[in-house]
């Protein structure tokens, strides 16, 4: 590596969160996994770090030496070397394995920079938390030109969830696949549907209050809707303990939807799955 070179570093587990996620949302960084006993990574690598340098700080390179550093080859899924990978705001845009031509390197650089979807998207990511509505104008526009970003889908989802949009949320929540990186929060957006269509709502608490087992899951889906969790996770144990039936079947399964909300295998999650647990047994 070009010791010189103010473009190119090494860079160890310990530094990887300062020195390349954050700094990813400044520039986009190229992850090079390499090892010394690797002749193609020492081919790659003065190549990489050339083009690197011609680009004069657009983009940087971080060499990680998968010997030297195991559990960020590890975290990775690095099962080849040379490994390279590009991170852009915090995120993995594109990778490849093996020794590749510079004709090919080119066009993985030329990738490095957002396309006016990806801007889009980037924008919405920035605007969810301070202007919702804006974030979801730009989540619309970015899944306009690119349908398939499920980065983009999951995020216009969960907006949509918030605003208790539940018919378009869940159409989007359809086209999240089984197995992808997005499942889990998938499940959870789904889970928070179905708890806001099966609860009555907070106007309706105190009459559902008075009624037995099944007005008792009504208000438990109603409380969990509203993020009470823990009070609804009673009012629902509340609800099984009146009617052996019911808490065999919409306890449970209600349960189980607040579970995937707050994580499956969160505290909350696991201490109440064993209430549930000795209720049924």
């Amino acid at each position: 590596m070009s010791e010189k070179s103010q473009w190119v570093f090494d860079v160890t587990e310990a530094e990887f969160e300062e020195k390349v996620i954050k700094k990813s949302h400044e520039a986009p960084i190229i992850v090079d996994f390499w090892a010394p006993r690797c002749p193609p990574c020492r081919v790659l690598g003065p190549i990489l770090e050339r083009m690197t340098d011609e680009r004069k700080g657009e983009v940087l390179l971080a060499k990680v030496d998968v010997d030297e550093e195991p559990g960020l080859a590890s975290a990775f899924r690095v099962h080849g070397i040379p490994h390279v990978v590009a991170i852009r705001n915090g995120r993995g845009i594109v990778y490849f394995t093996g020794l590749i031509d510079e004709a090919s390197l080119n066009e993985f650089f030329a990738r490095l920079q957002p396309n006016e979807a990806e801007k889009q998207f980037e924008a919405a990511v920035a605007a969810e938390k301070t202007d919702p509505k804006k974030a979801i104008k730009l989540y619309r526009l970015s899944l306009k030109a690119e349908p398939n970003n499920d980065d983009a889908i999951i995020g216009l989802a969960r907006l949509l969830v918030g605003q208790k949009k539940k018919a378009e949320a869940a159409e989007l929540l359809e086209r999240i696949p089984p197995n992808n990186s997005h499942s889990a929060e998938a499940e959870k957006l789904r889970a928070i549907l179905w708890l806001q269509c099966n609860g009555k709502g907070a106007a309706d608490e105190a009459k559902l209050r008075k009624k037995a087992a099944n007005g008792l899951c009504d208000l438990g889906c109603a409380l969990a809707a509203q993020g009470k969790t823990t009070e609804a996770l009673d009012t629902l144990l509340q609800a099984g303990q009146l009617d052996r039936e019911v808490a065999e079947t919409r306890v449970k399964e209600t349960m189980v939807k607040i579970f995937h909300v707050v994580g499956v295998r969160s505290e909350i999650a696991d201490a109440y799955r064993a209430k549930l647990t000795k209720l049924l047994v």
